[in-house]
């Protein structure tokens, strides 16, 4: 495949995915980014941590050692 359509496909995915219901989303975690320590995340923002899918409650910038869990005061869990 040649960069140009490459870049393509993967901004086709990239608009697919931002546009998915939460259920939909949560059938494919690994379209979304993985979560990491120290990003700021908008809310509503959806993240790929350990093969499930994540959806961040309110904005914030989580502190070390924070992940999201099906606990998580910033993070909801998507999916079963």
């Amino acid at each position: 495949m040649k960069r140009e359509k490459a870049e393509a496909f993967i901004s086709a995915v990239v608009k697919l995915r931002e546009n998915m219901s939460d259920e939909l989303a949560a059938e494919y975690p690994a379209l979304f980014p993985e979560y990491k320590e120290n990003k700021e995340y908008k809310e509503n923002e959806r993240v790929n941590h350990g093969g499930a899918l994540f959806k961040a409650t309110k904005a914030h910038k989580p502190t070390k050692g924070s992940k999201p869990t099906g606990k998580s005061a910033h993070f909801a869990k998507l999916g079963k």
